[in-house]
């Protein structure tokens, strides 16, 4: 009874139905390129970061320097005018005219690919071209046929080449400057990093949204291809290339010294001559990371004592003080500690024993405390200088009408996140960002609570990053203490 309700009946030449199944694929097409509304702020006051793939290491890593006072105040410290945000503004109008011209031509050279398919084919490593040729040789009917189709001709001496009708960068970059304003040079040069930086952390500050992209910040801070958010990385290596690209595009600017002042220290592998004192070795080194070995050790207090500040006796060697051989003493001494003190465990080990040499995760139990205190380890005379302003106070991120409406433009417009930045770095709340009251703070340092005077250098743990799964795969969260106070959790 039911069962020819879903048959097609012959209308005689089987227009009518053909006519109606084309409606039904365009109408589906339709709707499934209409986005939903985001979801507004949770509950909590916070906003999350989407994943794109496999970039969950990634938006640890971010909420962890978002979350830390001084980094988000440092991030807004320096004006987007100065980050070149005028020359990205050509750069983006450059682009959209070129996208323009192409947009033309394809509709003059006829079919055009189905964006949905390409877009897959493109995350499997597909070239563009190729995309667009397997999409209109199926005539954009499957995703499945149009990959068979790129599986049997990506060796096609012209599988990569421009559609017929496309025009090459180099024709389209000659169209684009005769149209006068969009072919001046560059007037200051594009930190794209530090810039989108900026849009993403006022985007999390202000917007009324569940949600945000890191795609403008990987796609063009980082210049990440489609593929590579599908690729999981380690997050000490991540911190370790951020921090040096922040750096290298803050030169120049009024915040140069940012990554410097909060989180490099100095140190030093040095042999003492145990007869004279004489002091010899290598020059000092900075470091902004602290990578401490797991494998072999209980806790914290342990792997320092042990394997990281250790110290051993070396006899017999040459003293240049002495003019002859000597007992000498090796250790590694810290000169100066760095405010915000970032600790990487080693968690990953590579196994030598298998065939062939695997990697793998090292998931001994290893204690770390809520306060660390360095004066065990270190010197007094490294206790870092606090480099921050206690009275830098930012804006509210109570969600309104006014900041709902902000966020759509933060996605789309650079004068708005220019606004936006400035209002952030004047700071028009309450509450400090960068201050340090109470165990709100990054770093403590001071006497000890003993009356006795001895100095301690004491680090509070405010952020965790976590790592669950095996030495190839798994998955990152964060667990960040809020200092800013910009959260609004309850008790169930």
């Amino acid at each position: 009874m039911f069962g020819a309700l879903f048959e097609e009946e012959d209308d005689g030449g089987g227009g009518l139905n053909e006519a109606l199944g084309a409606s039904a694929r365009a109408a589906s097409a339709a709707y499934a390129n209409i986005d939903e509304p985001p979801a507004h702020r949770a509950a909590c006051g916070l906003v999350g970061l989407e994943n794109q793939g496999a970039t969950c290491y990634l938006n640890s890593l971010l909420q962890s320097l978002y979350m830390s006072p001084e980094f988000r105040r440092g991030i807004y410290a320096v004006n987007p005018e100065d980050l070149g945000v005028k020359a990205l503004e050509e750069e983006d109008a450059k682009a959209a005219e070129k996208e323009k011209i192409k947009g033309e031509a394809e509709a003059e050279a006829g079919p055009v690919a189905d964006p949905g398919i390409v877009k897959q084919l493109t995350q499997m490593g597909f070239s563009e071209n190729g995309s667009r040729r397997a999409a209109l040789a199926v005539k954009n009917k499957q995703f499945e046929d149009a990959m068979d189709w790129c599986l049997t001709h990506s060796e096609d001496t012209d599988f990569d080449s421009p559609l017929p009708g496309d025009k090459t960068e180099e024709e389209l970059d000659a169209e684009v400057g005769v149209s006068g304003k969009k072919g001046k040079k560059k007037s200051r040069k594009i930190r794209k990093v530090p810039l989108e930086m900026q849009r993403l952390f006022s985007q999390l500050q202000l917007s009324n949204q569940r949600a945000v992209s890191t795609s403008h910040l990987t796609e063009r801070g980082f210049d990440w291809k489609t593929s590579d958010a599908q690729v999981q990385h380690d997050v000490h290596e991540l911190i370790t290339l951020l921090l040096d690209l922040i750096d290298r595009e803050f030169k120049k600017t009024d915040n140069s010294k940012m990554v410097t002042n909060m989180f490099e220290g100095v140190q030093r592998a040095q042999l003492k001559c145990m007869a004279c004192n004489h002091v010899s070795g290598p020059p000092k080194e900075p470091f902004r990371t602290l990578l401490v070995q797991v494998k072999g050790h209980p806790n914290m207090a342990h792997t320092l004592a042990k394997d990281v500040f250790w110290s051993e006796t070396r006899s017999q060697l040459d003293c240049d003080e002495c003019n002859k051989k000597q007992d000498k003493q090796f250790v590694l001494v810290c000169h100066k500690l760095p405010p915000l003190l970032w600790v990487s465990m080693s968690r990953f080990d590579i196994d030598y024993t298998t065939n062939p040499i695997s990697r793998k995760k090292i998931k001994d139990r290893f204690e770390f405390p809520l306060l660390l205190d360095l004066a065990p380890y270190v010197s007094s005379d490294a206790a870092p200088d606090h480099p921050f302003d206690p009275t830098f106070t930012m804006a509210s991120t109570n969600p309104n009408p006014a900041a709902a409406d902000r966020s759509v433009s933060l996605a789309d417009g650079w004068r708005d996140v220019v606004d936006t930045v400035s209002n952030l770095r004047k700071g028009n709340g309450d509450r400090p960002l960068g201050a340090h009251e109470g165990k709100g703070g990054a770093l403590h340092q001071g006497g000890g609570g003993d009356g006795t005077g001895d100095e301690r250098l004491l680090y509070d743990l405010v952020g965790i990053v976590l790592h669950s799964g095996s030495g190839y795969s798994g998955h990152y969260i964060s667990l960040i203490r809020d200092q800013a106070l910009e959260s609004n959790w309850k008790a169930e």
